[in-house]
């Protein structure tokens, strides 16, 4: 309804109606889905549409994300209905289960619809009436309290302390779950549309469950603890009396999440890791703050798709197998969102079941020559300083409460990690960090790192890397926006910057492109803005047009604007340094005629 509570979303550009020769596929879900922490271009949504693009020949594919941080099935069902209404999908695909229980609508959550699908459907509807607009505007929390919320969401969703494991709340959030997919598999099937739904995957070997659940009376509950930490530090030396403690522990305790994990890491230091995995994911079903989906989700998800009869992605049998069993931290940033590698190898399960189920006419044998996900990673514009940017995200989690308590050593790996790509940066890395961290005091996450990586590169006269970040940071921008002008700008400067790879007709349409967009950026809301004033002045002068008047609005503009605006416009060259790359362009220009002295102010590009 036009506020934004909680979470996050990518926004996608959509052309209605359907272009003749596109498939189009809806991709439905959480977080996971919607890619944090990792940009828009390196999500499973971008990796899928990669490989699709190439095993469909002739048509162009697009894979709409449709990911939304901290939800759980009903808004998914909610957002799927209305996008198969409106979008024209030749595909649905759906990854949901996660947020059952604390994301919003979730059954144990702050964000609270009910513990039925009725009583959501119910509660929506009141939401999006005029009285219900008007109680839910005088309860929301300030912008401060927004700032707050959105730094640490496992702190805010939750709206008990404890769930019992296997208990009711369980029961509700399975229900729901079911209920929710099998409305957006009715929607799907009444559309014509094909859709496909997913078990979950997380991270199982590597995270200590983040809360455990006590059955005996509370007055015991210090000492089995205190017991449960003393085997745990035990590991380290015997790892057998350690076992053989955790088996005296359980005994009194059966459903302790914490006392299940660390039997299964003294399996692992036992040698017995086909045993550990079953005790990692025994300990995730466990775990009393369950934002991990247990087993019965995927369970209940096998047996809808059976049911209906639509196809099933399975992305357990790939994680597990290139993990060797209960997948670790190479395949996960946190409990459930998908590192890089992770993405692609999520993309490539729902890929391999569409080309299994003949979803779309894709080209098997093509689909079959899997390439290598860090090749197809570098294809999407990844690049070393994204990674860092996804670890400093994580870190922050591991070293605060709840998740952070018995997961320390998560926060000292990650750090050992970031340490490990500090110390193989060079000066260009360095200042890319510094002005992000500079940009980032104000705007927080909202500013990815390929932006100033591209300024900072153009500053020591990289242009071979200020490119590759240009080129990285217009796959992550939204269509029609501020920062992707800024982006196609630090592009058109790079190829000025190189003169052995100069080439004046790709310069021109490179330039005009950015030009023809900036007018687009011109005409949505909220515009004009420092930011595109600035672009507009510097691109008008480059291409040898009137820009007195946008240097003027630009000057104006940049003088009340955010500190984070600010710290941008620092990085853009002065005027001066704008009209030297005009005069190289022309002396560089497609007609090859070198040897003419032309004056600036008589040409006309």
């Amino acid at each position: 309804d036009g506020t934004e509570t909680v979470g996050a979303h990518r926004r996608e550009l959509v052309r209605r109606p359907k272009a003749a020769d596109t498939y189009r596929v809806l991709f439905l879900g959480a977080s996971s889905v919607e890619g944090f922490p990792l940009p828009r271009n390196l999500t499973s949504s971008k990796f899928l549409e990669l490989m699709l693009d190439e095993a469909v020949p002739d048509r162009n594919v697009e894979v709409i994300n449709l990911g939304v941080t901290a939800v759980a099935s009903f808004p998914v069902r909610i957002i799927g209905q209305r996008a198969i209404a409106q979008l024209e999908p030749d595909l649905v695909l759906v990854y949901a289960g996660h947020n059952e229980l604390f994301g919003a609508s979730g059954v144990a959550s702050r964000q609270y619809l009910g513990t039925t699908v009725t009583s959501m459907q119910w509660i929506y509807r009141l939401r999006r009436t005029a009285v219900g607009q008007l109680i839910q505007g005088a309860l929301l929390p300030s912008p401060d309290t927004h700032a707050k919320q959105r730094r640490n969401l496992i702190e805010l969703m939750a709206g008990v302390d404890l769930v019992e494991p296997y208990g009711p709340l369980h029961q509700a959030a399975r229900k729901t779950l079911t209920a929710n997919l099998s409305a957006l598999i009715e929607t799907a099937q009444e559309a014509d549309v094909p859709i496909a739904i997913s078990t979950l995957v997380n991270l199982e070997r590597g995270l200590y469950p983040i809360a455990s659940w006590h059955d005996q009376p509370e007055s015991g509950w210090t000492d089995f603890d205190l017991r449960v930490k003393g085997a745990r530090e035990l590991l380290a030396t015997d790892p057998q009396a350690a076992l053989d403690e955790l088996d005296r522990l359980q005994e009194v305790e059966q459903r302790h999440a914490g006392t299940t994990y660390v039997r299964a890491e003294a399996l692992d230091a036992l040698g017995r890791r086909a045993e550990a995995d079953i005790e990692y994911r025994k300990a995730r079903d466990l775990d009393a703050m369950p934002w991990r989906a247990p087993t019965d989700r995927s369970s209940d998800i096998v047996e809808l798709a059976n049911r209906f009869g639509v196809t099933l992605v399975d992305p357990r049998v790939l994680f597990e197998a290139k993990a060797g069993g209960a997948p670790d931290w190479e395949f996960f940033y946190d409990h459930v969102h998908p590192s890089l590698r992770g993405q692609a190898l999520l993309a490539r399960a729902f890929a391999e079941a569409i080309a299994r189920d003949q979803l779309l006419p894709v080209d098997k044998i093509v689909l079959s020559k899997e390439s290598h996900w860090t090749a197809q990673a570098r294809r999407l514009g990844a690049h070393p300083l994204e990674g860092f940017l996804a670890l400093h995200k994580m870190k922050t989690l591991f070293e605060t409460p709840p998740i952070g308590n018995y997961n320390s050593e998560a926060a000292e790996r990650i750090e050992l990690v970031l340490d490990g790509q500090r110390s193989t940066w060079d000066a260009v890395d360095r200042n890319a960090v510094r002005l992000w961290e500079q940009m980032s005091e104000e705007a927080g996450f909202s500013i990815p790192i390929s932006y100033p990586a591209a300024r900072a590169a153009l500053a020591m006269g990289q242009p071979d890397w200020a490119r590759t970040y240009s080129q990285a940071a217009i796959a992550n921008a939204y269509p029609w926006s501020d920062l992707r002008s800024a982006a196609r700008l630090a592009l058109v400067e790079s190829w000025l910057e190189s003169p052995e790879s100069f080439e004046p007709i790709a310069f021109d349409r490179e330039l005009a492109s950015a030009l023809l967009e900036l007018d687009q950026v011109q005409t949505t809301p909220n515009q004009p803005s420092p930011i595109v004033e600035a672009v507009q002045a510097r691109l008008l002068s480059l291409a040898g047009l009137p820009a007195e008047e946008a240097w003027k609005r630009a000057d104006e503009l940049a003088k009340g604007t955010e500190p984070w605006v600010k710290a941008y416009l620092n990085t853009l060259p002065p005027r001066r340094i704008y009209e030297r790359l005009r005069l190289y362009r022309l002396n560089h220009s497609a007609s090859g005629d070198q040897d003419s002295n032309r004056d600036s102010g008589s040409d006309q590009p």
